[in-house]
């Protein structure tokens, strides 16, 4: 759904009037400086000149935020049909905060069941199209473990998704590829799976049998873009945010979108509903990799973040 704000509007009518003051100005030169061309030659070269100044100023703009989160899903001691659902947010200054924290409630232990897995790493990527036209066949690679799970947000077409094997034995890449996106619209790409690294400190197997050592790590789900590219080639930069922010500005670009994750570590049984209940204050210990190899417990909380290292 496309909105136009009375600010576009604004900037629009702004544009047209430089155009026009522009062109006027140049026609006005053409005529001082050079009194030999017909005037039935002024409108053609009026024309152009507008042309021109047009194309120079609607152009896209497109940029990202990527914002990085684990989903936890934890029991409260002492009460076996009782658990705490949240996101650990984690800040790309190296800070982490607990972000929509939830419990929920079970009448019975049979009405749900554990498995092994009781965490998922979240990555949103904010595609947004600042400029003043609309970027058109859109292709984004997205560096992360091809086997995790993609969601684009339902206000733009996906045209072509698939996985890209490159030469060298690179690790594979997946390939979104997007019809267009209008002036001031934001796509959001939601990549959710379960790993316990970033994907540049991973050890790649490629089909032969060879190994691929990264020498280079990055910050965990803050590169998760490989590219991304346009018609017009105007891809600006990538700005890391955190998950929180990130749910704010989903909600505002997509109100109608439902956000949310899911409670891993969970099977719930057929006709089961928890109870849910939103929390206002949590505090939760984790482990986190330290210093010399060592593991460090860490206290967050949903009142302010916490530095990790």
């Amino acid at each position: 759904m496309l909105r136009f704000s009375s600010t576009l509007i604004e900037s629009c009518a702004s544009a047209m009037r430089w155009i026009r003051g522009i062109t006027r100005k140049s026609i006005k030169l053409l005529r001082t400086g050079i009194k030999a061309i017909p005037s039935w030659v002024f409108p053609a070269i009026f024309g152009a000149l507008l042309t021109w100044e047009a194309k120079a100023y609607f152009k896209p703009a497109l940029s990202a935020e990527v914002a990085y989160s684990e989903a936890v899903t934890m029991p409260v001691s002492g009460s076996p049909t009782q658990f705490i659902a949240a996101l650990i947010d984690y800040f790309p200054t190296g800070q982490a905060q607990i972000v929509a924290p939830r419990s929920l409630n079970f009448t019975s232990e049979n009405d749900f069941v554990r498995v092994p897995n009781d965490s998922l790493r979240i990555v949103k990527i904010l595609l947004t199209n600042a400029g003043t036209a609309t970027a058109k066949h859109i292709r984004a690679g997205i560096g992360l473990p091809i086997e995790w799970e993609i969601a684009v947000s339902p206000n733009v077409e996906v045209t072509s998704e698939k996985t890209v094997q490159p030469v060298a034995n690179y690790p594979a890449y997946r390939l979104i590829e997007i019809s267009q996106l209008a002036a001031r619209e934001t796509a959001v790409l939601t990549i959710s799976g379960q790993c316990g690294c970033s994907s540049s400190e991973r050890v790649h197997v490629s089909q032969n049998g060879k190994v691929f050592l990264a020498t280079q790590a990055s910050k965990p789900g803050y590169a998760p873009l490989l590219f991304v590219t346009d018609e017009e080639g105007s891809f600006k930069d990538e700005t890391p945010i955190s998950m929180n922010l990130a749910l704010e500005q989903e909600k505002l670009y997509l109100p109608a979108v439902s956000a949310g994750f899911w409670a891993e570590g969970l099977k719930v049984k057929e006709g089961v509903s928890p109870t849910i209940k939103q929390l206002e204050h949590l505090t939760i210990e984790i482990e986190t990799p330290g210093k010399n190899g060592q593991t460090t417990t860490v206290t967050l909380t949903t009142d302010h973040p916490v530095q990790l290292d």
